[in-house]
């Protein structure tokens, strides 16, 4: 590795490496690893290029030919300088402009312009300049460390004049005797695209023509392999019309690019390709970088993958060899001028999962080249769990027990590990047992609430429960339930999520969570009560039933019915409602509509006992309503009375009479039927040796099927 140098006034100190990884297709600056700025020693007395004496760490001595060493050429100047006849040899005019070029190149560097110094390139003399005459060379070679770098230069320069011939800035590296250019096209102040226009303060009587000036770095780093260099400038314009100029700070750079280098993808299956990207950047001034190279001998357990898809966006000719199979990468390659970034790509691949470092320390035969910083691809097995789940029963029942059926299927390529399914119950819903190997877990960390949607108005958070699966095969199927206890203070549906994972890569994580929605139908309580005015009543009076009706919850009930069948002996003369609608004929029937959850409703019913009414009465009522009643033992209610009558009883019936009766009690689960029957004979005189027919009637005056009716026909005279 080279040992890099930093700026000083003339002075060469070990640095840090020019750039540094992990900012691929960034430029970063080079770093100076020599400067001079002409400003040891110097004052407003101008001293000649050849006489001046760079920092005393140093002691660099400069020299330029001849032509550059008289008239107003080869002086080092402040704009505040004098004895101009003495030092300079130059015009009054000439001598103005270069003090005033010395103070434009002290506002582009940012210090004080007034005493900025700076080298003149005054061609004041009448004569022709020959072609490429050396202006400014160090004597003695500055040393470097022995490495194999990417060197270029840079300078401040400023011209005037500009209308005329122009100066022509060449930098080469000198290494013994051998001169290497570090540019393809001259800097030219008046027309680099880096150049600004500055205005000095006017000296003399003659006022100047606008200064362009600017910071210029070689256009081409030389890839310099040596321990010492040496610097020479030449100016590449000969004539002496124009070409007025002065520069400073002439700088020798660094500018070696940086390679990295990634993975992508950073993590894949065994045996997949990933493509190793090496991105080379260059540094800022954006220099022809020719001649880089490097190997990369790839981590144990990393190859070439086949095919090996080598490709480069390097300038050519760029060349990679990467053969399948092969634990090795080798590249040379080209960064035209201007150009940022290159890069070059090859797949590679591994058999064996783990994690593999690509770092500096496999990079070998480097040229050229700053060393990468580490990259990491993994290879690892994966596998697509899926799962999918079933609800039973749907819609659930509070108070009861609902069971989920979680199925699990490892559709591959490879097996799944440590394979975990996790089901956190809604609200509501607590653990009654889980199999195989389901447990609730203690929670550990605070989750989102559900969706507005799926709240319910219990609120407490269910269990976590986890199913540790272990191991699943390549196609293997795990069939998993859990069964929890719906509490009986629910009144909505729940959505209940589950999820699968692994510690084993998964390609496809949409099919990793399955959810169910399972309803909870509305239910009301309904209950009736009935009670009668009076316990006693006189055959022929009247009696009041009051029927209340309540709705218990936790729901609203609607569609509430309610069915009183009258006894004979009763005879229905009103009915009232505090809501709804009632009929009455044979049977009471009123409509109630909704009873809200916690309100009531009352009928009042009123009735005439019949004058031939004797003994017990008893009258029943039933509510119905369009909702699951949890408790259907209170949705009938009885009141009874005892009739005294107004006569002695009547006689038995004659042996000719015929009786028939039929079953008129409600039908099971809160049917409303109301049963009748009417006995006919075809003769009202019955004449021995003649046949008599009896017909029948059996009538359902309710709102319900009877499926049960049973007829009894009983006579007192065998027939």
């Amino acid at each position: 590795m080279a040992v890099a140098f930093l700026l000083g006034l003339g002075v060469l100190a070990p640095g840090a490496d020019a750039t540094v990884p992990g900012h691929p297709g960034e430029p970063q600056s080079p770093t100076v690893v020599y400067s001079e700025n002409f400003e040891n020693g110097v004052g407003k007395t101008p001293v000649p290029l050849t006489t001046y004496t760079g920092a005393p760490s140093l002691l660099k001595k400069y020299t330029a030919a001849n032509a550059f060493l008289k008239n107003c050429n080869g002086q080092i100047v402040e704009f505040e300088s004098n004895e101009r006849t003495k030092a300079t040899d130059c015009e009054e005019v000439a001598f103005n402009r270069v003090r005033q070029m010395a103070w434009v190149l002290g506002k582009l560097r940012g210090v004080d312009p007034t005493t900025n110094h700076a080298v003149t390139a005054y061609t004041d003399g009448g004569k022709t300049l020959p072609a490429n005459s050396v202006q400014f060379e160090t004597v003695t070679p500055i040393s470097l460390a022995a490495s194999t770098r990417f060197i270029t230069f840079s300078v401040d320069a400023a011209e005037t004049n500009c209308k005329h011939s122009h100066a022509e800035f060449k930098f080469y590296l000198l290494s013994g005797s051998l001169e290497t250019p570090t540019f393809t096209t001259p800097i030219d102040p008046c027309t680099d695209k880096n150049s600004k226009t500055f205005e000095p303060p006017t000296l003399g009587t003659k006022p100047p023509e606008p200064f362009m000036a600017g910071s210029f770095a070689g256009n081409s780093a030389t890839l310099f392999n040596g321990s010492a260099l040496g610097i020479r400038m030449r100016n590449g314009q000969t004539s002496e019309d124009g070409n007025d100029a002065s520069f400073d700070n002439v700088e020798v750079l660094d500018a070696t690019p940086q390679l990295d280098k990634s993975f992508s993808p950073e993590v894949l299956n065994v045996g997949a390709p990933s493509q190793l990207t090496f991105t080379i950047t260059n540094t800022s001034e954006l220099a022809a970088k020719n001649g880089w190279g490097f190997t990369d001998r790839l981590p144990t357990g990393l190859v070439v993958a086949a095919p090996a898809a080598a490709a480069t966006t390097c300038t050519q000719p760029t060349t990679i060899k990467a053969s399948a199979g092969d634990g090795t990468v080798s590249v040379a390659g080209n960064l035209a001028a201007g150009m940022n970034y290159c890069t070059v790509t090859v797949n590679i691949t591994s058999t064996v999962k783990g994690s593999y470092t690509n770092g500096p320390q496999d990079i070998t035969d480097e040229t050229g080249l700053n060393p990468p910083g580490p990259a990491t691809v993994t290879f690892t097995t994966n596998a697509d769990l899926e799962i999918e789940k079933s609800a039973s029963p749907s819609p659930a029942t509070p108070g009861s027990d609902e069971t989920y059926t979680l199925q699990v299927t490892n559709k591959g390529p490879d097996a799944a590990e440590e394979v975990i399914v996790t089901d956190r119950l809604p609200p509501g819903l607590s653990f009654v047992s889980g199999s195989p190997d389901c447990e609730p877990v203690e929670l550990t960390r605070t989750l989102p609430p559900p969706p507005m949607e799926h709240r319910r108005r219990t609120t407490t958070p269910g269990p976590e429960i986890k199913c540790a699966l272990g191991e699943m095969a390549l196609g293997a199927h795990v069939t998993l339930t859990i069964v929890g206890h719906v509490a009986s203070s629910v009144t909505e549906g729940f959505l209940n999520t589950a999820i699968v994972s692994s510690v084993t890569p998964d390609p496809d994580l949409s099919n990793n969570e399955a959810a169910v929605n399972t309803p909870v139908p509305p239910e009301a309580d309904l209950e009736i009560e009935k009670t009668a005015s009076l316990s006693t009543v006189t055959a022929g009076g009247q009696v009041t039933y009051t029927l209340t009706v309540k709705n218990n919850g936790p729901h609203d009930a609607t569609g509430v019915i309610v069915l009183d069948h009258s006894p004979p002996g009763l005879g229905v003369i009103s009915v009232e409602p505090s809501q709804g609608t009632c009929v009455h004929d044979k049977i009471v029937l009123c409509s109630l509509g909704s009873v809200l959850n916690g309100a009531s409703a009352q009928i009042l019913v009123t009735a005439n006992v019949a004058p031939n009414a004797s003994g017990a009465l008893t009258n029943t009522a039933v509510v119905k309503g369009g909702q699951t009643d949890p408790n259907p033992a209170n949705n009938t209610s009885s009141a009874t009375i005892d009739v005294t009558p107004l006569t002695p009883a009547p006689l038995p019936p004659a042996a000719s009479e015929v009786l028939a009766s039929v079953t008129t009690l409600a039908v099971p689960d809160q049917g409303f039927s109301d049963l009748n029957i009417v006995k006919h004979v075809n003769r009202a005189t019955a004449h021995p040796g003649r046949r008599l027919i009896y017909t029948l009637e059996i009538t359902n005056n309710g709102i319900d099927d009877d499926p049960d009716v049973n007829v009894t026909d009983t006579s007192t005279l065998p027939l």
